[in-house]
């Protein structure tokens, strides 16, 4: 297995196009985004960081900074997606820290994400890169179902404690 972790922008890229194209069907394949998810994060300042085994893309991790939004927002965690054969391999910590620490040389603060209340692995993943609990709250999904949200979030200055 040789997995190669990657900021997908096309100044580290010279086969953007083309890794492109294999995230857009990697994440439409697995119901992970829309094409309007992934147009906004071409509109946006995103940071999109991949893993390829050999040529294959098995993962990725989107982070958006909407310039639209007023500066005091933070960015948003907004994928992260591993291939299933591929996950407790520590490839998600790898890309979540890749593209976080991207993101925070931008002199970006703070980054927020949500995750279900009772996804257990996804927190336990996220505790582990640094995110904090700060909330919870309950969200109407597409019918009608009510499900228990907590937002997390991580902040440079946090990780300038440490």
């Amino acid at each position: 297995m040789n997995i190669k972790f990657e900021i997908l922008a096309p100044s580290h890229n010279k086969n953007y196009v083309e890794l492109f194209k294999k995230l857009t069907e990697y994440l439409l394949e697995d119901e992970e985004a829309t094409i309007e998810d992934i147009g906004n994060w071409l509109s946006c300042e995103s940071v999109i960081a991949i893993a390829l085994n050999e040529e294959d893309l098995i993962g990725c991790c989107v982070i958006v900074d909407n310039k639209n939004w007023d500066k005091k927002t933070p960015a948003l965690l907004d994928v992260i997606s591993i291939s299933s054969e591929y996950r407790g391999k520590k490839i998600g910590d790898r890309l979540i820290n890749l593209a976080i620490s991207t993101y925070f040389k931008t002199n970006k603060k703070d980054i927020l994400l949500f995750v279900n209340a009772d996804n257990e692995v996804a927190q336990n993943l996220y505790s582990k890169v640094g995110f904090i609990a700060i909330g919870s709250f309950y969200h109407i999904m597409g019918y009608g179902d009510l499900i228990n949200q907590m937002q997390l979030r991580k902040s440079i200055y946090e990780q300038e404690e440490k």
